[in-house]
């Protein structure tokens, strides 16, 4: 296995677990205020859409650490709208046409979707903002944030020594999203705590 693989392993090792911190804050504080759904599903689109593509690159670390990605992730959305049946049958079916669009579409096409899906945390930027404006507590995580934000490091070394200039892209943006995320975070609960 290449030394660069072993880094993957190791930025995926810790990102797939960015919504374990998440999911058990919603379920802690007994509600999701202030955390997008939206955002959520998206982030659970990316993680199946980067399985696929491991696939594509002939990548174990980026395959293997986004299907967990994928099942943690989804963890968050089953703790933000409940434990019914629909969201049990319409996950795995969402991921697989997801996962099943990137292996079949054209690369042109697949790279400019995952460089969209680079924006799934738009929504959460958007409704941390909404909480700073309206003065509101949020139970976003920042343990999760930071979680995503090492893992986002390791992804971008891991991307710069591969010369993947897609992953390059994609991780440049992402960490963008991220620190704009913890800095409104922290924002709300200084305006919470003054």
């Amino acid at each position: 296995m290449a030394p660069v693989e072993l880094l993957g392993f190791l930025a995926g090792g810790i990102g797939m677990f960015f919504g374990l911190p998440q999911a058990r804050h919603v379920r802690a504080v007994g509600h999701g205020e202030g955390v997008s759904l939206t955002a959520w599903m998206l982030m659970f689109a990316v993680s199946s859409a980067w399985a696929a593509y491991g696939v594509r690159l002939g990548a174990p670390s980026v395959l293997l650490t986004n299907i967990i990605a994928g099942s943690i992730n989804g963890s968050v959305v089953l703790a933000l709208v409940g434990r019914g049946r629909r969201p049990l049958v319409w996950l795995p079916l969402f991921a697989a046409v997801v996962a099943a669009s990137v292996l079949l579409l054209p690369t042109p096409v697949v790279s400019a979707a995952l460089v969209a899906l680079v924006f799934a945390q738009l929504p959460q930027v958007l409704e941390s903002v909404r909480s700073l404006r309206d003065g509101r507590a949020s139970a976003v995580s920042m343990q999760a944030m930071v979680v995503g934000l090492v893992s986002l490091l390791c992804w971008g070394t891991y991307a710069l020594i591969s010369h993947t200039r897609l992953m390059i892209v994609t991780t440049a943006l992402a960490l963008a999203m991220n620190l704009s995320i913890m800095a409104l975070e922290l924002r709300v609960r200084r305006a919470a705590h003054a």
